[in-house]
């Protein structure tokens, strides 16, 4: 899955964004927990996508971790279950 390739530039979050919407439609994202300390915030939750192609959906918990300075995200970690994802957008 293209999209998810490391990303480090702002421009390069903006293709993760295009390249994620080209193959997926978010059907839920809930965030069930945040956890914060310093500059940095735990999202913990679970998503629904749907594959565009061939309609197959898929719900998985997510995680995501947060780094903030001086008032700016500056970085951001995503995990979720990729196997599961691969396996649902295969056709």
């Amino acid at each position: 899955m293209e999209f998810t390739k490391p990303r480090a530039s702002k421009q390069d979050v903006i293709g993760y964004f295009e390249g994620l919407a080209n193959d997926w439609s978010m059907d839920f994202y809930h965030i069930n927990e945040h956890v914060a300390q310093g500059g940095r915030v735990v999202a913990i939750g679970e998503c629904s996508w749907t594959h565009l192609r061939n309609g197959n959906t898929v719900t998985i918990p997510k995680v995501d971790i947060w780094q903030f300075e001086d008032g700016k995200a500056t970085q951001l970690m995503e995990h979720y279950d990729t196997h599961t994802v691969l396996l649902a957008s295969q056709e």
